[in-house]
C-alpha cells in the first residue's frame, strides 16, 4: 500500500490528545458532599476501577479514530496488477465468442464462464472515466454495452451471456468488425480491444480484419482436454424390406480417441435401437431401425463418450424421410438421344442429388402428352423449348399453378414468346421476348435470390442462345443476370404457386450451364424452391442461420414453445435454439415443412488454432500495467464506526458513573 499524500501522516501525531485527555481524566476525582467520610472512600474506590477498566475501550476508539483519520487523509491506494490494458483511461471494447465449442469444460467449468469472468475483470480494472463496448459473438451479434462511461455496471451485463446462446456458429469475425466500429466512433486516443475465445480450429481468425491504430489482445480459454467425440446424422430412408421402418444412418466422429462406443437410437424417450460404432478420425456410420410413428416424431442419436463437450454427443431431430418433389419435364423438342434432347442433362442431374438432402422424382413427356390428370401428379411442371400452349391445357396449367404447382420456363429457340406470354399471363412474372444468339454474354451474377437458391460454381458460364425477357414490376424479382446485367432467372408467384421463368434453354447447345460443377445443385434448389407442397428448407437447419420456408406469415414453433413467423420472403431466424422446429399452417402442424436445427459439426473439434498476436498501437506488442485503487474510502468507513462507538461507550461511562454514586449514597 502506497500513499498519495504521505505529509498527512503527520495528522497520526494528534493521538497524543486522547492520551493527555486520559491521563487528566484519570486524575479528575468528583466532588460527593456527604456526611460519612467513610461512604465517601468505598464510592470513590469502587468508581476509580470502573474507570480504569472501562477507559481503556474508550482510549483505544479514541486512539485508533485520529490513526485512520490520519491514514484517511494520506489518500491511500494500493497498486493492482492489470492482466489486460496499461492502466492508462481509454476506449475499450470486449468480444466474447459464442460458439458451441465454447461450452466445452475446463475442469467443470465451461470456458464460456471463464471467458466471461475474465471480461468481468477486463471491464472492472478500467480507471475512471474510460468508456467501454461489450459484444457477445452470437449471430447477429449481441451488443450487451454500448460505449459505456460506468464500466462497473457494464461489467454485470456479462451475466446476460448463457449457455444457451452458445450456439450460433463462427460469428467471431463479424463481432469483432461491430466492436471496431465501435471503437472508430470513439474520441479517445487510446483503443483497447480485447477478444476472448478458445480459438478452436473452427475459428477463423484470417478475417478479422483489425486496423491500424487498435491495441488488440487476444485471450484463449481452452478446455482442460480437447479429446472430443459427436455425433450427427447422415440420412433417413425408408427401409426396403418394411415400408413401416425407418433406417437411421448416424456417425461418430472425433479427435484423440480411437475406441470403440454405443450409439444408440431413442424414440419419444424410448430407446429403440442401438448399435457399436468407433470413434476416430474417420466417422464410422451406424445405422439404425425405428418403426414409422404417426405423426410428427422426435428422435435423438445418443452416444455413450466422455467427452470435454457433452452437448454434442446427442443429436435431435424429426424423424421422417426427406420431401419428396415430383417434377414433369415437358420437353418441347424430343430426340432419340435421351441425353441430347432438352431434359436430359436437367433430369439426370436430379438422379445425382443425395437422398439425405432431398428426393426427386421425374417425369419426361413431350408436350403432346400432357393432360390434366398428369399436372395433379406432380408438385413442379418444366416447360422446356415448348412453342406454345393450348387453351385448355394452359387454363389448367394456370389453376394449378394458383394451388400451389410450381412452373419453370425455360424458353429456346422454338418457343413462341408473345404466345406463351399471353396464354400464362395470370401467372407467369415476366414477359417473354424472342430468342437469338448472344455469344458475347458471359458469366452469372447472383441478385434478389432466396438463400435457399444455390449459385456457386456458376460464374464463367458462356451463353450462345438467350431469350429476351421483360421482368414485371411489382410482381417479380430478378434473382440472377448475367454478366452485361441481362435477367437470367425471374421469380415470382401467383396465390399459392411459385414460378420461375429461366432465359436459358437447359440444353447444352443454348449454353454450357448444364456442364458446369454448380449445375446439379443449381437445378435441384431451384426445384425445391419452387415446390409448394412442401417447405423450401432443408430437414437441418444450422444454427445461427435463416430457415427459408418461402411463405410468409407461417409460424414456426421452437423446441421451448417459442413462436416466430416467417417475414415477407418467406424466412425466419436467425434460428439459435437446437432441436426439432414445428411449422404450422393456420394452426395446424405441417409435417414436411418441419425441420431441425443443428449445431455446425465443425465446433465440434477443440483443438487449438494458431492465436494471432497481440498488438500494440505501433506494432509493439502489448503490456500489461498496474492500476492504483484508492483505499481511502474503507479508512474512512471504519473511521465513522469508531466514532460512533466512542459515542456510545461514553455515554455508558456516564450511566456507570451514576449507578456507582447511587450505590454508594444508599443506607
Amino acid at each position: 500500500m502506497s500513499f498519495a499524500l504521505p505529509l498527512a501522516l503527520l495528522v497520526g501525531l494528534l493521538v497524543a490528545g486522547p492520551v493527555i485527555a486520559h491521563i487528566v481524566r484519570r486524575s479528575e476525582t468528583p466532588e460527593q458532599k456527604l456526611p460519612t467520610f467513610r461512604l465517601l472512600e468505598r464510592a470513590m474506590a469502587e468508581s476509580q476501577q470502573r474507570r480504569r477498566l472501562d477507559d481503556r475501550w474508550l482510549f483505544a476508539l479514541r486512539a485508533l479514530a485520529v490513526l485512520l483519520a490520519a491514514l484517511a487523509a494520506a489518500a491511500p491506494f494500493m497498486r493492482v496488477p492489470l492482466e489486460f490494458g496499461d492502466g492508462r483511461a481509454c476506449a475499450l471494447a470486449i468480444v466474447i465468442d459464442g460458439s458451441r465449442s465454447m461450452l466445452a469444460r475446463s475442469g467443470t467449468t465451461p470456458v464460456l464462464e471463464l471467458a466471461r469472468a475474465r471480461a468481468e475483470r477486463a471491464a472492472s480494472e478500467l480507471p475512471p472515466g474510460s468508456e467501454i463496448t461489450i459484444v457477445f459473438a452470437t449471430n447477429p451479434p449481441t451488443v450487451l454495452a454500448d460505449r459505456a462511461r460506468d464500466p462497473d455496471a457494464a461489467a454485470r451485463t456479462t451475466s446476460r451471456i448463457t449457455a444457451a446462446a452458445a450456439v450460433g456458429g463462427d460469428t467471431l469475425a463479424s463481432a469483432v468488425h461491430l466492436a471496431t466500429r465501435r471503437l472508430h466512433a470513439s474520441s479517445y486516443a487510446v483503443r483497447r480491444l480485447l477478444v476472448f475465445s478458445d480459438f478452436a480450429s473452427h475459428v477463423n481468425t484470417r478475417d478479422l480484419g483489425i486496423p491500424a491504430g487498435i491495441e488488440v489482445d487476444f485471450a484463449r480459454t481452452p478446455p482442460s482436454d480437447v479429446r472430443n467425440a459427436s455425433v450427427s446424422l447422415d440420412s433417413i430412408r425408408v427401409d426396403p424390406a418394411d415400408a413401416d421402418s425407418r433406417i437411421v444412418r448416424g456417425f461418430v466422429s472425433g479427435h484423440g480417441y480411437d475406441a470403440p462406443t454405443s450409439i444408440s437410437l431413442d424414440l419419444d424417450g424410448v430407446t429403440v435401437d442401438h448399435a457399436t460404432a468407433t470413434v476416430g478420425e474417420a466417422s464410422e456410420a451406424a445405422e439404425l431401425h425405428a418403426r414409422a410413428p404417426r405423426g410428427l416424431a422426435v428422435a435423438r442419436l445418443l452416444a455413450d463418450v466422455d467427452d470435454a463437450l457433452p452437448e454434442d454427443d446427442e443429436l435431435a431431430f424429426v424423424l421422417r424421410v426427406p420431401s419428396e418433389t415430383r417434377v414433369l419435364f415437358v420437353d418441347g423438342e424430343g430426340a432419340t438421344n435421351r441425353f441430347e434432347d432438352e431434359v436430359g442433362l436437367a433430369a439426370r442431374a436430379l438422379e445425382l442429388v443425395p437422398p439425405s438432402e432431398r428426393r426427386f422424382e421425374s417425369t419426361r413427356v413431350d408436350i403432346g402428352a400432357v393432360d390434366a390428370a398428369m399436372l395433379d401428379r406432380h408438385d413442379v411442371v418444366v416447360l422446356a423449348n415448348v412453342d406454345t400452349l393450348s387453351e385448355p391445357l394452359a387454363r389448367e396449367l394456370v389453376r394449378r399453378v394458383e394451388n400451389g404447382v410450381g412452373l419453370l420456363v425455360a424458353p429456346g429457340d422454338r418457343t413462341d414468346g408473345r404466345a406463351l406470354s399471353r396464354a400464362l399471363a395470370p401467372v407467369l412474372p415476366a414477359r417473354l421476348g424472342a430468342s437469338s444468339r448472344c455469344d458475347e454474354r458471359r458469366g452469372v451474377v447472383r441478385r434478389d435470390a432466396p438463400d435457399a437458391l444455390m449459385t456457386r460454381g456458376l460464374r464463367d458460364v458462356v451463353f450462345r442462345q438467350c431469350t429476351e425477357v421483360d421482368a414485371a414490376l411489382g410482381r417479380s424479382r430478378v434473382a440472377a443476370a448475367r454478366g452485361d446485367g441481362s435477367a437470367l432467372l425471374v421469380l415470382g408467384s401467383a396465390r399459392r404457386g411459385r414460378v420461375a421463368v429461366l432465359s436459358s434453354p437447359l440444353d447444352p447447345e443454348g449454353s454450357d450451364l448444364p456442364l458446369r460443377p454448380g449445375f446439379i445443385p443449381f437445378v435441384a434448389s431451384l426445384l425445391a424452391y419452387l415446390d409448394g407442397s412442401a417447405s423450401a428448407a432443408n430437414d437441418r437447419i444450422l444454427a445461427g442461420e435463416l430457415a427459408a420456408l418461402g411463405e410468409p406469415r407461417l409460424v414456426v414453433r421452437e423446441p421451448s414453445g417459442a413462436e416466430l413467423r416467417t417475414d415477407e420472403h418467406g424466412r425466419v431466424g436467425p434460428l439459435r435454439e437446437l432441436g426439432p422446429h414445428r411449422v404450422l399452417r393456420d394452426g395446424v402442424v405441417d409435417e414436411d415443412a418441419s425441420f431441425t436445427v443443428i449445431s455446425d459439426p465443425a465446433e465440434s473439434d477443440l483443438r487449438p488454432a494458431a492465436l494471432p498476436a497481440r498488438r500494440g498501437r505501433e506494432g509493439e506488442r502489448a503490456v500489461a500495467g498496474t492500476l492504483e485503487r484508492d483505499l481511502s474510502a474503507p479508512f474512512f468507513a471504519v473511521l465513522g464506526l469508531a466514532l460512533a462507538l466512542e459515542g456510545v461507550l461514553r455515554e455508558r461511562q456516564r450511566g456507570l458513573r451514576r449507578a456507582s454514586t447511587t450505590r454508594a449514597i444508599a443506607p
